[in-house]
């Protein structure tokens, strides 16, 4: 079986993504557009995380937002929507 995007490449991606559409989004759109970007297969959606509790994909993603958080480059304060601060929204 086939692993994950490393989540350097997924952290990328999400900036791209977020940068792309200039908006705010939910995260099940996110998890589903960036799964695209990656042509991910049926069976790398299906990942469990290690601890066999929730997807490792979307695990992945998560990651990838909370380092955005913390770089300053998404907004924290948006609730249930990913948006990025107005400063990088191009």
């Amino acid at each position: 079986m086939i692993g994950l995007p490393g989540y350097n490449a997924v952290r990328e991606a999400l900036r791209r993504h977020l940068l792309d559409i200039n908006s705010a989004t939910i995260p099940s759109e996110v998890y589903w557009s960036l799964a695209e970007t990656f042509k991910l297969t049926p069976e790398q959606l299906a990942l469990k995380r290690r601890d066999g509790r929730g997807s490792a994909w979307e695990n992945r993603v998560q990651w990838a937002k909370r380092k955005l958080v913390e770089e300053g480059f998404m907004d924290r304060g948006c609730h249930g929507v990913w948006c990025m601060r107005p400063d990088h929204a191009g």
